[in-house]
Order: C-alpha cells, then sequence, then structure tokens
C-alpha cells in the first residue's frame, strides 16, 4: 500500500457508486441479515475493493447468510465444480425412516436421482434462505473422504439450531432421521435408459443391467448401420473381440444396442445377440448383455466375457 488516502470528494464519489450497486431485488430477510451483521458485510466489501476475495468460495456464506460453518469446509476439501446438473429443478428428498447416509446415496440411485454438488447448492440455499430452517439440508453430491472406507467420507449438512444457520459435515456412516431432505435432481440419463429399455419390449431383464452397470456412453458408431456378425465356430468373448476388431469392426455400445432392439423387434427371435461394446466389469470378471428368445418370451441376460458363443450367436457391430 501507497499509504495515500482519498481525498473526501473521493471517498464520497466511492460510496456513491458502491451504493448505486446495491442490488434493488434482494429478499427483505437477506438485506436485515446483512443489517444486523455490518462487521461481515464491511469484511467483504474490504476484500472485495482490495481485490483480496480471491474466488467464489470464499463468499459462500455471505451469500447463504451462515453464522457458522466447519472448518473443514473449505474450497480445497470441497470445490465448486460443475457437477452436471445444469438447470435441473432441486428436489429435496426425504425418507420415511432412518437412513444411513450410505444406504442413502445407493436408494436414491436406484430411484433414479443424482445428488447435487456444492455449487448448486450455494445457490439453492441462497435463493432459499428458509429452507434449512425447516429441514437439515444434506449435500450426498459433494463428499471428500477424510479417512479410510466408507467411515471417512464427509459431506457438507446445512441446518438451524440455537436461532442460527449453520453448515457442518456429516459422515456417510451416519444415522439421518425422516426430517432430513437429500439435495438431488432427477437423473435424466438414468431415464433415458428406463425408457430405452422399456422400447425394447423385453418380458424379463437381468436386475443387474442398470446404467450404473451400463452407462449410456457415445461409442463413436451413431452414424454407422449396425451389423450382426456371426463365426462358424465356438469362441468366448475375448476371442470374438479380437477377431471382430482384427477384421475392421468397431464394438457397439449399449445405447446403440438398445435403440438397434426397440427398432428391430424380431432380431433376438432369429439369434442371441451379444453387446460386447457394453462391459461390466465386476469383481475380477467381466459381464456381458445378451438378448435371446426363449420359451416364447424376450430375455436380456447377461453372460460372461469368458464364456463361449456358439454359432448361431450374433455379435453387433459397426464397420469401422
Amino acid at each position: 500500500m501507497s499509504g495515500k488516502q482519498m481525498s473526501m470528494d473521493q471517498f464520497a464519489e466511492l460510496a456513491a457508486a458502491v451504493t448505486r450497486c446495491l442490488p434493488r431485488d434482494l429478499p427483505p430477510e437477506k438485506a436485515q441479515t446483512w443489517i444486523l451483521g455490518q462487521k461481515d458485510l464491511a469484511q467483504i466489501i474490504r476484500e472485495a475493493l482490495f481485490g483480496r476475495l480471491g474466488s467464489s468460495f470464499q463468499s459462500f456464506f455471505f451469500a447463504c447468510c451462515q453464522d457458522r460453518f466447519s472448518l473443514h469446509f473449505t474450497e480445497e476439501n470441497f470445490p465448486l465444480v460443475d457437477d452436471g446438473t445444469g438447470e435441473l429443478p432441486i428436489i429435496e428428498y426425504g425418507f420415511d425412516r432412518t437412513v444411513k447416509g450410505i444406504e442413502a446415496e445407493k436408494e436414491l440411485q436406484r430411484l433414479g436421482y443424482k445428488p447435487i454438488g456444492i455449487k448448486r447448492t450455494r445457490d439453492y440455499i441462497a435463493a432459499h434462505l428458509e429452507a434449512q430452517k425447516e429441514h437439515p439440508l444434506i449435500v450426498l453430491g459433494a463428499q471428500r473422504n477424510f479417512g479410510v472406507g466408507s467411515g471417512g467420507f464427509r459431506m457438507p449438512y446445512f441446518a438451524w439450531s440455537e436461532n442460527q444457520r449453520h453448515c457442518s459435515l456429516g459422515c456417510l456412516l451416519n444415522d439421518f432421521g425422516p426430517d432430513c431432505r437429500f439435495l438431488v435432481v432427477v437423473d435424466q440419463t438414468k431415464n433415458l435408459f428406463q425408457n430405452l429399455l422399456t422400447t425394447c419390449l423385453q418380458h424379463w431383464v437381468n436386475e443387474e443391467i442398470t446404467v450404473e452397470h451400463f452407462p449410456l456412453v457415445d461409442d463413436g458408431t451413431s452414424d454407422k448401420e449396425i451389423i450382426e456378425c456371426g463365426f462358424d465356430n465356438i469362441l468366448t468373448g475375448f476371442e470374438a473381440e479380437n477377431k471382430l476388431k482384427s477384421r475392421g469392426y468397431k464394438l457397439v455400445g449399449m445405447r446403440r444396442a438398445l435403440e438397434y432392439i426397440a427398432s428391430h423387434p424380431d432380431a433376438q427371435k432369429d439369434h442371441p445377440l451379444i453387446v460386447l461394446g457394453a462391459q461390466w466389469h465386476n469383481s475380477g470378471c467381466i459381464r456381458l448383455p445378451v438378448f435371446y428368445w426363449g420359451y416364447d418370451k424376450l430375455f436380456l441376460n447377461l453372460r460372461w466375457m469368458s464364456d463361449e458363443f456358439n454359432p448361431d450367436c450374433r455379435f453387433l457391430v459397426v464397420q469401422s
């Protein structure tokens, strides 16, 4: 610092500029919070004007009007990254029973919900200042491992007690009662998976065939026609994969396979269709989806990569 001070005229102009920049659409409760917390307000204005407000995380608690928070709640532990939920509406989801964090995470995933991260939570809390007064809000989408195993994973939660808003850290092994709410959005990818699966009109589907095990990633084959390729001898999945690639074929993934079955409903009646491009690595082994016909019904089941596939089978591929 140079030690020079502003003239009274310059100070008056700066004060007027700051006043003009104050938002007129600030909620009354939030405005009152700043009025009562002028020390905090003075600090954030000072840091902003001196250029020391290094990141948006530093203004987190000012935006969310938190009175206290865990010392471990820092940008290093919980970075403000994009969680991929975009503008999807945020839902406060509650259970009708007490659940552990790790149980809630699995159940929410099964139901088709995706927990949001800390960046979207900040925006949600700032826009819904009364929310944490009604229910503790759990942020399962922002986790940091502070120890070994599931017990070491911590995530923020926002609550209200002793007439104060506070952000603390919970553990995945903690119990969360029916009063708690988990911040989530509807998982659009999971909905797409289920919709594609439904259009395939299968009579029976192995319960392990989920979007978590077989994600709908872009396999680079969308502009190419799918081919049902077969061999005249028995091959394991590994052998078939090597032969197909050596002949210039590219394996299709789960999304293309589902789309193909939906538009060719009788294909699996002619031959079992193997999806080598969708591989689930499970306990050191690899499992593959297989569409087939039996007992006058359509089945979608799993086979092992090490299984032997006879000449009646067809592998879904495109020409490279």
